[in-house]
């Protein structure tokens, strides 16, 4: 196996930021290759807050006894419904973790000691457009406390599904959700541990 190099393989000339809300600066980077290729419009979408190690939010895999929760939610951007886990981003001064215990209360009306919070590493979710990284975790011993849960946009209904149900969605029209595999994939290695 050789050694990938370390340095890119192109240089950036310009960056123009041409859009931004309470989250996301979006620019576009004018980019020249070593082969003299221009690139004038390279997308970029840059998470406006990190947490100290990096990350911009957090996804959850609560777990309920032996089941899972996932919500069905409605995603504007593929104009579809699909089944996913809680996630969300990290506010200023949290730590993933306490990301993590917060959206899981949020979204889900559960919750979990900071020490039921299993962490399953993390991961790019469009590392070719998004300059973010993403926490992951598996909530266990979840309980109850739906005076908690806040609304989303475009968030249906919570169900609990056997891993056996969610191995068969993984992949399909119904559970298509990058995040959510990697969640529930990671926790599976984790309990096969």
């Amino acid at each position: 196996m050789t050694t990938p190099p370390r340095t890119p393989p192109f240089r950036v000339l310009a960056r123009r930021s041409v859009a931004h809300n309470t989250r996301f600066d979006i620019r576009f980077d004018h980019l020249r290759t070593d082969d003299g290729e221009d690139i004038p419009a390279y997308l970029v979408v840059d998470p406006l807050a990190l947490s100290a190690d990096g990350c911009a939010g957090v996804a959850i895999l609560p777990v309920v006894g032996d089941r899972i929760l996932l919500h069905h939610i409605y995603r504007h951007p593929v104009s579809r419904w699909g089944w996913e886990v809680p996630r969300g981003f990290i506010d200023d001064g949290e730590t993933p973790l306490q990301a993590a215990q917060r959206e899981l209360i949020e979204e889900t009306g559960l919750h979990c000691d900071l020490d039921a919070l299993v962490p399953l590493g993390q991961l790019s979710p469009e590392p070719g457009i998004i300059n973010a990284r993403v926490r992951i975790f598996a909530a266990t011993e979840c309980r109850d406390r739906p005076d908690h849960r806040q609304p989303e946009l475009g968030r249906g209904e919570g169900r609990l599904f056997s891993p056996n149900e969610v191995s068969a969605m993984a992949g399909t029209e119904t559970l298509f959700c990058a995040i959510t595999m990697a969640c529930f994939y990671r926790y599976r290695e984790w309990l096969a541990a």
